[in-house]
This record gives C-alpha cells, sequence and structure tokens, in this order.
C-alpha cells in the first residue's frame, strides 16, 4: 500500500505544477491520492484531498457530476470508518440524489 501511497503522491504533484486548477485529471490525481490515504487508515487527510477533487468536479459539465457523486461516497466513506455516521449519511443521501438523476441517462444506480 504505501508504494500506491507514494507513485500517488508523485502524479499528484506533477500535477499540480503542470495541470490548471480546476482540470479533470487533477481531480483524479487528488481521488486516487485520498484514497490511497484511506487504506492507510489516514482519514482527515483523505478528506482533506478527496474535498478537493470534490470541488474541482462539481464546477464540471453536467456529463461530470458522477464524479462528484463518487467522490461524497469516499468521503461518506472516510467519515464512516472515522464514526462520524451523520455526516457519512448526508454525503451518501447527496450522491445518491445526483445519481439517481443520471440514471435516466445511462448510469445504472439505483
Amino acid at each position: 500500500m504505501e508504494m500506491g501511497q507514494e507513485y500517488s503522491k508523485k502524479a499528484l504533484v506533477i500535477r499540480q505544477v503542470k495541470l490548471p486548477a480546476f482540470d479533470m485529471n487533477r481531480a483524479a490525481s487528488y481521488a486516487n491520492y485520498a484514497n490511497s490515504l484511506i487504506n492507510e487508515g489516514e482519514y482527515d487527510n483523505a478528506i482533506r484531498y478527496m474535498t478537493a477533487a470534490r470541488g474541482i468536479w462539481v464546477r464540471m459539465p453536467d456529463e461530470s457530476k458522477v464524479y462528484t457523486a463518487l467522490a461524497q461516497i469516499a468521503l461518506g466513506r472516510t467519515y464512516a470508518l472515522k464514526g462520524a455516521f451523520g455526516q457519512a449519511t448526508e454525503l451518501f443521501q447527496e450522491a445518491k440524489r445526483v445519481l439517481v438523476k443520471r440514471r435516466d441517462k445511462g448510469l445504472l444506480v439505483v
């Protein structure tokens, strides 16, 4: 796991230098790094990076809203792992609202 976290961090640093602040690929790097932090139990740092990813994806066109919802699910999972079930539930419900709207556009989520 540590190697994955190290690789994700290196990719993130490169993308922070080369990509605009609100680039989809930059957001993906934040999310990848956050997921590696979740796996290592570094929940507070994971929340910071996943929140950054969500902040980029929420600004993207409608087709990208699914990424916002997926980030909310990851954040909800992280809060649940921390024992903050109220925050987790709220994030899961927000994600569900987005995904249900997308269901009519070919995304199979209930």
